[in-house]
């Protein structure tokens, strides 16, 4: 903690730390966001940690007065958040967050009450506020994504709310990964949109936003936009994001690329990002990848090299 302090005073960051909380004091909600960000970088680079997203918040100076101290439990929203755990219990859905749920094998009268519960309103009401619950906004975003809901994404893809929620930034990518019923526009609508954050928005100034963001396209290329890869791999050199931007670059299937860069030493990579190549060149038609993969095994490998490289033969990136 003492080295992050030193690195703010040096910045001429104004703030008070007691233990592992702290708070910073900026001119305007723009220096906020800024500094906030600064502070999530070196908290990562220097102890690889990262900010606890439900104690994030940035307050106006009369917020920070009255509501610094209020916590995700005294919120008048408890009301509905009750009544859907009560819902939940009664028609027997699990509060898994991470178990997806077909809504239409509800019974009618089940559907039309959870309907009535209104999240997405909720989430909206929230998003609005000067001072967000980012614990409240993270689950409303996960329980939506498992009931297949597709407003979120254009509630979120606005500047003016994504710079409230990128703490948790996370759970809205996963949001959009876990949804079925985007259509292939507005798959291809929305991949534009996450990718413009990288022009204009002070988010992906920070490593594991930037890697988070990217990790959208590193499944399939249902999000398309592939000719932005390219232009992002010369701007950033960092190994998280140069390892989420090969994995877009194989699941897009940018063969060029492996090609030009097959008989580079990849030893010479760092070790996340060489194993996110050693995965990704197996985008190369099949006899091509496999020559370059036995020229591989004469080579001193870790183990964890191996391991990547097996899984890529099963699971080719097509």
């Amino acid at each position: 903690m003492h080295e992050v302090d030193k690195i703010l005073i040096a910045n001429n960051i104004m703030f008070v730390r007691y233990v592992d909380d702290i708070r910073i004091f900026c001119e305007s909600e723009t220096e906020a966001y800024r500094n906030l960000s600064f502070l999530a970088q070196k908290y990562y680079d220097l102890r690889n940690l990262k900010l606890n997203e439900s104690k994030t918040k940035i307050l106006r100076i009369d917020d920070f007065k009255t509501n610094y101290l209020r916590v995700f439990e005294e919120q008048e929203n408890d009301r509905v958040l009750d009544e859907f755990y009560n819902l939940c219990e009664k028609i027997g859905i699990s509060l898994n967050t991470y178990e997806d749920i077909d809504i239409y094998d509800l019974d009618d009268d089940d559907r039309e009450e959870l309907e009535q519960l209104n999240i997405i309103e909720l989430l909206s009401e929230e998003i609005e506020k000067d001072v967000v619950d980012l614990g409240l906004i993270k689950f409303l975003i996960d329980n939506l994504a498992r009931f297949d809901n597709t407003e979120v994404a254009d509630i979120f893809l606005e500047e003016s709310s994504i710079v409230k929620i990128f703490p948790v930034i996370h759970s809205f990518i996963n949001y959009l990964s876990r949804v079925r019923s985007f259509s292939e526009a507005q798959k291809h609508h929305i991949g534009a949109k996450v990718l413009e954050l990288f022009n204009d928005s002070f988010i992906t100034e920070l490593q594991y936003n930037r890697a988070w963001l990217l990790h959208l396209f590193t499944k399939n290329q249902e999000w398309n936009n592939i000719g932005k890869f390219n232009e992002l791999k010369k701007k950033y050199s960092d190994e998280m994001t140069s390892r989420e931007l090969l994995l877009c670059f194989g699941r897009s299937g940018i063969i060029d690329y492996f090609r030009e860069n097959k008989l580079k030493n990849t030893m010479t990579m760092p070790p996340w990002e060489r194993r996110a190549f050693i995965a990704a060149i197996s985008c190369l038609p099949k006899d091509e990848r496999n020559a370059w993969y036995v020229s591989q095994s004469y080579k001193h490998r870790e183990f964890l090299d191996q391991i990547v490289e097996k899984w890529a033969k099963k699971n080719y990136f097509a």
